[in-house]
Formats: C-alpha cells, sequence, structure tokens
C-alpha cells in the first residue's frame, strides 16, 4: 500500500490518501505510524492506526469529561461504556487519564465537600451525593472524617442565617420545624444541638 498524500482537514486531523483508500487520522496517530506521503506500508498498518485512532478518540472525549466535569473515576468508566468502549479500551484511557493525573477521586471528593459546606450541606447528605457521583465509599469517609469543624460548623450557621428568618424562633413548633430542616439538610441532632449552644437557634 502507498501513501499519496496527507491533506489538512482540521487543527489536528489528516485525510490520508492511499491507493486503496481514504482515511482521517490525526496527528498523533499519523506520528505514531509514520504515514507520510510516497511511503509504501504494510496493509496491516491501517487496519491498526485505525484501532488507534478510535482510542485517541475516546481519549480525548474522556479526558474533556474528566477536567470539565470533575467526575470520579467509576463515572468516567461509565462513560466510555456508554461510547461503547471495550474493556482494554476503556482499560487503557483509564491508564493513561491516571497517568496524567487527571483523575485524582481524593482531590475531587475534598473540592466537592468544601464547596457542599459552603452550600449548606451536612455530612449525611454530603456522603449521599458523593455515593451517587461513584466516588468509592472508603475515600469518602476519609474525607468526612477529616473536615475542618469550624469550617463545617461556619456552614451550618450560614444556612441557619439564611433560613431562621421565615421561623418564630420563640415558638418551639417553629424551633422543631427548624431543626427538621436542618436534618433534611443532612445534619445529625448532635450537630444542630452544638448550632444550639452556639445560640444561632
Amino acid at each position: 500500500m502507498i501513501i499519496k498524500e496527507l491533506k489538512k482537514k482540521n487543527n489536528n486531523t489528516y485525510i490520508v490518501k492511499t491507493d486503496s483508500g481514504d482515511y482521517v487520522f490525526s496527528e498523533d496517530v499519523i506520528i505514531k505510524y509514520k504515514l507520510m506521503p510516497n511511503k509504501v506500508i504494510d496493509e496491516a498498518v491501517i487496519p491498526l492506526a485505525m484501532i488507534e485512532e478510535d482510542v485517541t478518540k475516546l481519549y480525548n472525549q474522556a479526558l474533556n469529561y474528566a477536567i470539565n466535569y470533575g467526575k470520579s473515576l467509576n463515572m468516567i468508566r461509565n462513560y466510555l461504556k456508554t461510547k461503547n468502549a471495550s474493556p482494554a479500551t476503556i482499560d487503557e484511557i483509564i491508564s493513561r487519564l491516571l497517568k496524567i493525573k487527571i483523575i485524582n477521586d481524593v482531590n475531587n471528593i475534598n473540592n466537592r465537600i468544601l464547596t457542599l459546606i459552603k452550600k449548606g450541606n451536612g455530612r449525611l447528605l454530603i456522603k449521599e451525593k458523593l455515593l451517587a457521583l461513584k466516588f468509592n465509599l472508603e475515600d469518602i469517609n476519609n474525607a468526612l472524617d477529616n473536615i475542618d469543624d469550624s469550617l463545617y460548623y461556619e456552614g451550618l450557621n450560614d444556612l441557619v442565617n439564611k433560613v431562621k428568618g421565615k421561623y418564630d424562633l420563640s415558638n418551639i413548633k417553629d424551633i422543631a420545624k427548624l431543626k427538621r430542616y436542618l436534618l433534611s439538610r443532612g445534619y445529625t441532632y448532635l450537630e444542630i444541638e452544638n448550632v444550639n449552644v452556639k445560640g444561632s437557634i
């Protein structure tokens, strides 16, 4: 098989014209398989390059997905399954992402916890939300055990101050309603009582 011409298609993609047909490959694949004009290549090279091209496309999609959304390793794996990637291809892409430290569940968990605390979420609700994102339970528990208490209670106090105007705090029933609301936000009875000690309720 003879490569007759390379024609640029876009920023990183080229049409590779051969004597048996045209193919579209990214620059990385062209370099890896040395697909240069006027070169004679083995018939098996193009099929291998096509497989590599599929992996490269999926890798770039997974990379964007991981960067833009800070997804867990398991969610990225599931995302690749929706793209009909083979188990071997998924393992290869995950390995590449781990190598360049794009996937870092521990950092992602800690960053999400900080955001959720600031938005008035208690430990129980935070755990529920992180599990829904397919993060590892052990990693979640370790992160929750190491939450800065002052930051955590600051988030709880901010939430109380934001909503307490809706309740008559001289009325026992309204205080109970407020506490039920805080329970629904994932705070425990003990944490809510600690806010009482601080005079927020």
